[in-house]
């Protein structure tokens, strides 16, 4: 039987007025052309920081022509989006659309966790029996006499009938503890993944695998990596997977903006950043690497490390934005038994100062 042709489809925010939205279009030839987008979701608050944000698309390879689109409010708001004058963390629900045409049309919004929280980076999964598994981070904002306090997780929604309906409790996968990177040059932040996670399925047993930066293991964020051997019931204690070397200097054994991905063969990939390449004595630098490490045990042991970038860039040079902008996240598939890693490095050139470069490695 010939396979079911399953659309590209392409998200965006709609930043020409007042409004914040959803659209999505859609292409069947592999992004030469495409569909007029379709607002998904539309909304009339009056500035970006209090509209839609993070969201993510999934095609689901067990339903021809079902596709989902996961996403978060991210503000401290009223339920009409219309009061508030600054993004919080404490409010921000999931929210959930989905398409049984291959993208032509969407369902109504669902809120898929809206409880006095603030979720962050939702993604779905699709196991092999077609549940849905939606990770997100959930920031719970706790009064005390001291001030608020902020516990962070990372945690999880399921559905087994295409996202008509989710678990109402949610899953917690581990907690997660982040300090954000800095420049080893005069300490300034780094805008890179910490508070964000990023997530895979083997599509072939149902294994989940997330990965994000942590402290855990020092005093700086690192990468580490847990894993579920049964659809998500249950997880494994995070373990550390960036194999940068020890230094005298501890910012220069950060690694952050860990992305994960699984090939046909059930490799498991992991890519990130790190400082590695810098002299462990003398003047301070700053230089940074993209580097891969692989799995082949279904994320039990891990290999050594592959540089993918042809050279070293200085994190000082990133634009501003929030911090040094060296990407909220980066991407990384398979294609076959040949991973792919599309990342951002940095240019000491105003004219010029960032590039996306693509790298391929073994699975």
């Amino acid at each position: 039987m010939r396979p079911h042709p399953r659309p590209r489809i392409n998200v965006w925010r709609d930043g020409a007025d007042a409004r914040n939205a959803l659209t999505v279009a859609r292409s069947a030839d592999d992004g030469k052309s495409w569909s007029t987008p379709v607002a998904v979701d539309l909304q009339p608050q009056t500035s970006f920081t209090h509209g839609d944000d993070k969201e993510a698309v999934t095609a689901d390879p067990t339903r021809p022509g079902y596709v989902y689109l996961v996403w978060d409010r991210y503000s401290n708001q009223a339920p009409n989006f219309k009061q508030g004058s600054s993004q919080n963390s404490s409010k921000g629900p999931a929210y959930f659309s989905r398409s049984t045409d291959g993208g032509r049309t969407w369902s109504n919004k669902v809120a898929l966790y809206a409880a006095e929280n603030g979720t962050i980076g939702n993604q779905v999964l699709v196991l092999p029996n077609g549940t849905l598994v939606d990770l997100f981070v959930n920031y719970v904002v706790t009064a005390a006499s001291k001030g608020a306090g902020v516990t962070v997780n990372l945690m999880e929604v399921r559905s087994t009938d295409a996202g008509a309906t989710w678990t109402a409790k949610p899953v917690t996968v581990a907690a997660m503890d982040f300090v954000g990177a800095s420049d080893p040059i005069g300490g300034a932040y780094i805008r890179g993944g910490d508070g964000l996670f990023s997530a895979a399925v083997n599509p072939a047993n149902g294994n989940l695998y997330a990965t994000w930066q942590d402290n855990r293991f020092g005093s700086v964020d690192q990468v580490v990596l847990t894993r579920s051997t049964d659809g998500g019931s249950t997880w494994s204690a995070p373990a550390l997977v960036s194999d940068t070397p020890p230094s005298s200097n501890p910012l220069y054994t950060q690694a952050f903006t860990p992305t994960v991905a699984v090939a046909a063969n059930g490799t498991v990939a992991v890519t990130y950043y790190d400082f590695r390449n810098n002299a462990t004595s003398g003047p301070v630098t700053d230089k940074v690497d993209y580097w891969a490490q692989t799995s082949t045990d279904g994320g039990q042991t891990w290999g050594a490390s592959t540089r993918l970038t042809a050279s070293s860039f200085p994190a000082s040079v990133a634009p501003q934005a929030g911090g040094l902008m060296i990407g909220d996240y980066e991407a990384l598939t398979s294609v076959g038994g040949t991973f792919a890693a599309v990342f951002q490095v940095d240019n000491a050139n105003p004219s010029n100062p960032t590039d996306i470069q693509l790298a391929t490695f073994p699975g």
